[in-house]
């Protein structure tokens, strides 16, 4: 007799959630869905491929030369967005409602942005398996800078640059160590290429370079054999273009100031403090309180001189001035860019200036 009651209760139970499952339940509506495909900047996207997911008749429209599509679908659907180069976008058909679809570019499918220039050729980034580093002009600040050591300094993966020799206008050159100490010899120097072609680079403007690439496994500097044991730099100049021609003008000027002067103490305190040392050691003062009195007040600057060096011989400012020209053009048959451009830094020593044209 219990058995029979579970079992009407257990029946009852199953009906009453059928029912209110079925007034739950929205039915679906047919909708007309309408809308337009753009990329990140908002322009349209022609030919995109709009699919509903997991449909069994296989409907599909494209976009027009405006990015605008039409589709029959329901509420409940989930529209497939596919287009050459983009990633796959998965959007409800109820969401649209003639609302822009974002696509973006699949990095994998990136364009010439993402080119690496290497010796003999030029590789797609996701082409290359070796391990290098590359940075164009674009990612770079246009600052007036006598060498380029300035500008590439911790802007390179891999490639430490090291301040070597006078820092004087000019004179401020670097060396260069691709990850880090490579050899013991004496020449750590890596080999540095510029279209193939062994020379330095840290005089060249700016302007003229397209691309550096640092190479730093042995797949790459296979090529080199001995010769890249430290590393290779190899830069890529630019080139003319066949499609037009193009004159630009740049000036640039600034002013460069020290981060820190040292300031040296003047005679009279610089005696005093002499005589302080030299009692507490046990000695005598060296200066009598006659020269003590000449420093301070400067009675006798021939004899007792109170001189600031640092005032006298340096600047606190130093201006720089930067001015390049170039143009470039070409055809089917030739290409030309010609770059002209001229440069001039001020020394914080008075009177030592440099002037650099390329």
């Amino acid at each position: 007799m219990k058995f029979i009651k579970s079992k009407y209760i257990i029946c009852l139970m199953l009906v009453l959630a059928g029912m209110l499952s079925a007034y739950g339940q929205k039915p679906d509506e047919a909708v007309t869905v309408k809308g337009r495909v753009v990329d990140k900047d908002k322009k349209p996207v022609p030919g995109v491929a709009i699919t509903i997911q997991e449909d069994k008749t296989n409907k599909s429209v494209s976009t027009d030369a405006s990015g605008n599509f039409s589709i029959d679908a329901t509420t409940s659907d989930v529209l497939v967005f596919k287009f050459v180069g983009f990633g796959t976008v998965l959007k409800p058909a109820a969401e649209i409602n003639n609302n822009d679809v974002i696509l973006t570019r699949s990095l994998i499918d990136a364009g010439d942005d993402d080119n690496v220039y290497i010796p003999f050729g030029v590789r797609k980034r996701r082409e290359v398996t070796a391990t290098i580093s590359t940075i164009t002009t674009e990612n770079l600040p246009q600052i007036p800078s006598s060498s380029l050591t300035n500008v590439f300094t911790g802007r390179i993966p891999g490639l430490a640059v090291y301040p070597s020799g006078s820092q004087q206008p000019g004179y401020d050159v670097s060396s260069f160590l691709v990850r880090g100490r490579s050899s013991y010899n004496s020449n750590q120097e890596p080999l540095i290429l510029v279209d193939g072609i062994e020379r330095d680079f840290t005089a060249m403007d700016l302007g003229e370079i397209e691309s550096v690439s640092v190479l730093k496994d042995a797949a790459t500097l296979a090529w080199y054999g001995m010769y890249g044991a430290n590393g290779v730099i190899y830069v890529k100049t630019k080139r003319g273009s066949a499609t037009s021609t193009k004159v630009t003008f740049d000036a640039q000027a600034g002013l460069q100031a020290p981060l820190q002067i040292t300031q040296p103490l003047d005679a009279y305190t610089y005696a005093s403090l002499y005589n302080e040392a030299s009692v507490n050691s046990g000695g005598a003062a060296v200066y009598n309180q006659a020269a003590l009195q000449a420093y301070q007040d400067g009675s006798d600057p021939i004899k007792y001189p109170n001189n600031n060096f640092v005032r006298d011989f340096t600047k606190k400012v130093a201006p720089t001035q930067r001015y390049v020209a170039s143009v470039t053009g070409g055809n089917a048959f030739i290409k030309y860019y010609t770059l002209l451009s001229a440069y001039q830094q001020g020394g914080f020593y008075k009177g030592g200036n440099n002037e650099a044209y390329d």
